[in-house]
């Protein structure tokens, strides 16, 4: 729904199911994830307070038994049995989030909570500010290729050990895919388009019994977009499935654009972190039941790409030190799905962004300190910035340390670096730069799901594995050595056989 009025302001709220009641909760959930269009088929207004106006364009996103400002992220832990992921399921949750608006003079005037009709439904209200790709950033000419990039990843090396993403699924949570950019088929017909002009530094050709390079199935259209998973308009989103597939080659991807999942009333390219709470929550339905298959589970890892940030301070609905902002709050609802997906066994992976010094990109309006922020900045993410292909950082790429995180403490960010800026998709016209740390995120997501082709996350969890690529980043020209924290390279350059080798997997 669009917004009621001018004077409303659009929050995301967490409210607590009472018992069987509430039922509409369940079947917005169900319907995210049978890719339906939300659906209310029991009135809201029985139970929600009236100064709370339901977006019922938004899904119900179920947080299990979780509540934001009660759950003990470093020492709570989720069981993999069929009992212990029961609980995130639609049907079985005890939180959700929701959407709405409020009417209010400004941030400042929203209330911490809104009590429900009934005495028990209140609402906790929380940040839902804008969100935006990580654009490319300064017009400075490409340096190098993506063979540049590749050779200096020794992707060669990890090919020849069968390192290739095979049966593992990466989530592009962005702006959509253009799958003929990447292979060489029509996605409409499967016939071959070779008379289409191909991109200067093509993917590998699959063979027959490669693994598809597109999961359509578990894939995700949001509801106010026409185009199907890989057909979406050739953008942002193309670029950082190429990347990834660059050093991942047989690697799967989910198309998740999230990014054109948009906000009522809003015609931009770019979404909310209430749209990636919805793409995390259907990512996690969809992993609970992977994992759940057992022996005949699809995939044996999954990598979530997030190549998307938020610009500026001026992008959050509330003012600081509102404890219900985004970007510098991890109590935020949005925190809760990344921790849940990360404990399932996701390796989660976000862009720096950037607004680093001493050419940061212009919609980060010149604000370097703090510039990574948001999900970016928590424990359970991997966090890339951005070199060339000499291992110089570009000057651009965001720089630690990342924002404060109440209630802390904020882990040292970036953790790794990865390259960008050369030439390889072109998505963005002929001689175009694959640059930001939108690229630098997929290679190294790209990287991880090499990884993840031997190295279980049942062997390795995530932040094992984390551990072990920033102990083994490799020094940056003009860095600190390798392993060793900086705020411009994190711990250093990621690499993959380094990392491989410490943890006992290759000579």
């Amino acid at each position: 729904m669009d917004k009621p009025g001018p004077d409303y302001v659009r929050v995301l709220a967490v409210l607590r199911r009472q018992g069987k009641k509430q039922q509409w909760l369940v079947d917005l959930a169900t319907n995210l994830v049978n890719n339906e269009p939300p659906r209310v088929v029991e009135s809201e207004e029985s139970l929600l307070p009236s100064e709370f106006v339901l977006d019922t364009s938004f899904y119900a996103v179920p947080l299990g038994p979780f509540q934001p400002d009660t759950l003990d992220f470093e020492n709570e832990r989720i069981s993999l049995d069929h009992a212990g992921l029961s609980i995130f399921l639609p049907e079985n949750s005890e939180y959700f989030t929701i959407r709405g608006f409020v009417l209010a003079s400004g941030p400042a005037s929203i209330p911490l909570t809104i009590r429900g009709k009934d005495g028990k439904s209140d609402l906790k209200l929380y940040s839902d500010p804008r969100t935006a790709a990580s654009l490319l950033c300064p017009n400075d000419d490409p340096l190098g290729t993506i063979d540049d990039a590749r050779a200096k990843l020794r992707v060669d090396r990890l090919g020849a050990y069968g390192l290739d993403g095979s049966k593992v699924a990466v989530a592009m949570l962005d702006s959509g895919i253009f799958l003929p950019h990447l292979s060489r088929i029509n996605l409409l017909t499967g016939a071959s388009e070779l008379t289409r002009p191909q991109p200067r530094f093509p993917l590998p050709q699959r063979l027959p019994a490669d693994p598809p390079m597109l999961d359509v199935a578990n894939s995700w259209t949001p509801d106010r977009m026409a185009t199907p998973p890989g057909g979406h308009r050739i953008d942002h989103g193309t670029m950082c499935a190429y990347n990834v597939l660059a050093v991942a080659p047989k690697a799967t991807l989910l198309d998740y654009p999230h990014l054109s999942a948009r906000a009522p009333g809003d015609h931009t390219v770019g979404g909310t972190v209430g749209a990636a709470a919805d793409a995390y929550s259907k990512l996690i339905h969809f992993w609970i039941h992977n994992i759940l298959a057992g022996s005949a589970a699809k995939y044996r890892a999954l990598v979530v790409n997030n190549s998307w940030t938020i610009f500026h301070p001026c992008e959050e609905d509330f003012p600081p030190p509102d404890p219900r902002r985004y970007i510098d709050n991890l109590n935020h609802p949005f925190h809760v799905l990344v921790w849940i997906l990360s404990q399932l066994g996701a390796d989660i992976v976000f862009a720096a962004g950037n607004g680093g010094l001493p050419c940061p990109s212009p919609p980060f309006l010149h604000l370097s300190a703090g510039s990574i922020r948001g999900a970016a900045a928590y424990a359970e993410t991997l966090t890339v910035a951005g070199c060339d292909v000499h291992d110089f950082r570009v000057g651009y790429s965001s720089q630690g340390p990342a924002v404060f995180m109440a209630p802390g403490p904020t882990p040292d960010k970036p953790d790794v670096t990865a390259y960008t800026h050369y030439l390889g998709s072109q998505v963005f016209g002929e001689r175009s730069a694959d640059g930001g740390t939108s690229t630098a995120c997929p290679i190294a997501a790209g990287c991880i799901a090499a990884i993840r082709t031997k190295v279980t996350p049942v062997m390795v969890p995530p932040a094992q594995l984390f551990d072990s690529l920033r102990s083994t980043g490799r020094q940056g020209n003009g860095g600190d050595p390798g392993g060793v924290y900086n705020h411009d390279y994190g711990y250093g350059i990621i690499d993959p056989l380094a990392a491989l080798q410490q943890l006992g997997v290759m000579p």
